[in-house]
């Protein structure tokens, strides 16, 4: 224990001699900026219309969950796949938008209706391909 007070009494005597630096000529401190964020080029208009989109293609992705028209195979088979390109097309197309925007919460409803689009086609290409037990096809025969 006394080699240990010594060398805190040095380290103490050692501080004592060095001089204080007087407030005045100590470096100024940098203070940061913080810019508010701001709406895109586009503005409100911009966003409004992402919005939009988004509403529109939610209620076309729920709408193809109770598909009202026959869809085994054939034309309508042709008509509720279009329609799933549609809804997983425009779904990435407001994804991309909304992070271009920084819209976070748009964003992640756009992934959603996205996912949900590829989930819906994923089932009717399992159906048609031998992976499902209930086996359907293209083409009615």
């Amino acid at each position: 224990m006394d080699d240990i007070d010594k060398q805190m009494a040095a380290i103490d005597k050692a501080m004592a001699d060095v001089p204080a630096i007087p407030e005045e000529s100590a470096a100024p401190t940098r203070t940061r900026r913080v810019t508010p964020a701001r709406l895109p080029e586009g503005g409100r208009r911009e966003v409004v219309g992402v919005w939009a989109r988004l509403v529109l293609v939610t209620m076309l992705a729920l709408g193809l969950t109770v598909w009202p028209y026959a869809y085994a195979c054939g034309l309508g088979l042709a008509g509720y796949l279009a329609a799933l390109g549609v809804t997983i097309g425009t779904g990435a197309w407001t994804a991309v938008s909304t992070w271009r925007l920084r819209l976070a919460v748009p964003h992640v409803m756009a992934l959603l209706v996205t996912l949900a689009g590829l989930g819906l086609l994923a089932h009717e290409v399992a159906l048609r391909i031998g992976y499902a037990a209930a086996g359907q096809t293209w083409l009615c025969p």
